[in-house]
């Protein structure tokens, strides 16, 4: 599955005309494995220009403190098998299993002025000596035209563990101006923003559970 990466550089495509884009199938190591097809994903996006001028800096504070723990039971929601099929999920806590090597899509709308909010959490395995997975279950938060925003790894150890996104700051048309600050830089346009939760192959147990507030 290929996607759209990091958003161009502002040097790039400042005239109209016909863009052409390539794409490489690339195997490194020769395995034989890697031969077969391969699903991938292209998307095209434009975005209107504004109606009336705005700010041209982006916002240099914001509410960072976490929200408030939701309480509730989690309900269970599986996550979809890419971005087209990434399942919809809105403020809540969401339940899912998930098998090591397995990747996870989930969608959440996210409007101009709001702030997104994400923890993931690995449930306890309950296996004695199950040992120690450096960023088990790695997270990962796109933005609606598919580049990247922000990560975190949570790591496991047997026990229950949590990790949360870095504190984001509400979505607007001038976070495109945050220069060197991706993270900001990318929370610039409202829609669906996608969560993809993978598993680390080196987790051996059967299943593990990850709840998402």
């Amino acid at each position: 599955m290929g996607h759209a990466g990091d958003l161009p550089r502002r040097s790039l495509c400042q005239e109209a005309g016909t863009y052409y884009l390539s794409v490489e199938r690339v195997d490194p190591d020769g395995e034989d494995s890697s031969r077969g097809p391969w699903d991938m994903e292209l998307t095209a996006v434009s975005e209107p220009a504004p109606e009336k001028a705005g700010a041209t800096s982006a916002p240099t504070r914001w509410n960072s403190a976490p929200p408030q723990p939701l309480d509730g039971s989690p309900e269970r929601r599986s996550g979809g098998a890419g971005f087209t099929r990434a399942t919809p999920v809105g403020q809540g806590v969401w339940r899912d299993d998930i098998r090591p090597g397995r990747t996870l899509f989930y969608k959440v709308p996210v409007d101009w002025g709001q702030q997104l909010h994400v923890t993931a959490e690995l449930g306890a395995s309950g296996t004695a000596g199950s040992g120690y997975v450096a960023a088990a279950l790695d997270l990962d938060l796109y933005n609606p035209v598919r580049g990247h925003v922000v990560d975190v790894g949570v790591d496991y150890d047997g026990g229950s563990k949590a990790g949360s996104l870095a504190p984001l700051p509400p979505v607007a048309y001038a976070n495109r101006h945050a220069a060197g600050r991706q993270a900001a830089g990318a929370m610039r346009v409202a829609g669906s923003y996608y969560l993809v939760a993978h598993l680390s192959a080196g987790w051996r147990t059967p299943s593990a559970t990850s709840p998402f507030r």
